[in-house]
């Protein structure tokens, strides 16, 4: 395995309530014959160091399809990673939110659609629409988390800001 270490320091100012903010972003990059694998670690103004991992932001999407084998998986597995990893791991804390407040906004379409099964059956439609829609937008957005873009889920009330 050959390893290599590049560290490229980038103070990058950023206007904050009259006062600059510097970011040291410190890229570490690993070789092997087949694998490549680059690892970015921030450093905020309090001297947390964070480190962006996609790969657990992806799986902490894909974790949502755990509602299909026991039916509250998809929200609580979520949940611990988030609040386990938020300071850890950049950008899990945009991420996590996102995935819980689909899941919340998910069940509560799910309490609503109940009661609407007595008019005109809107509400069978609405129960059979959700396992759908929770499988696709979790693929979705894990496949965006891999390439490190921002979450998109609609039909969401945002319950976390």
């Amino acid at each position: 395995m050959n390893i290599q270490l590049n560290v490229t320091s980038l103070l990058i100012p950023l206007v904050f309530s009259n006062s600059f903010i510097s970011v040291l972003i410190i890229r570490i990059v690993i070789c092997n014959k087949t694998d490549f694998f680059t690892s970015y670690m921030y450093i905020n103004q309090t001297s947390i160091i964070m480190r962006e991992d996609n790969r657990t932001v992806m799986l902490m999407h894909l974790s949502q399809l755990l509602d299909f084998i026991t039916g509250v998986g998809g929200l609580i597995v979520p949940l611990i990673i988030w609040l386990v990893k938020k300071d850890e791991i950049y950008a899990l804390d945009k991420h996590g939110k996102a995935v819980i407040n689909f899941q919340l906004s998910m069940i509560l379409l799910g309490i609503v659609a109940i009661p609407l099964i007595l008019l005109l059956g809107l509400g069978l439609v609405i129960l059979f629409a959700i396992p759908f829609v929770i499988g696709i937008f979790a693929i979705l957005n894990a496949i965006k988390a891999s390439n490190g873009e921002h979450p998109y889920y609609p039909l969401t009330i945002q319950f976390l800001k």
